[in-house]
């Protein structure tokens, strides 16, 4: 199952996607994202399984 399938409208965990942009002046202008990425909305504990079912699955094979 894709991380993106377990998705909801608002439930982001702002560890994980912060809504204020970072001031980072090192990076060129051209190299900033003009918008922001596209994200699966999951909370916290969602993503950890997700990642753990997958390493397993990686071990397993």
């Amino acid at each position: 199952m894709l991380i993106f399938e377990q998705s909801q409208t608002n439930r982001r965990n702002p560890s994980q996607a912060p809504l204020a942009k970072a001031e980072v002046k090192e990076i060129p202008e051209k190299f900033l994202r003009k918008k922001r990425p596209r994200l699966p909305e999951v909370s916290e504990m969602q993503a950890v399984r997700h990642y753990t079912k997958l390493s397993q699955l990686n071990f397993t094979c």
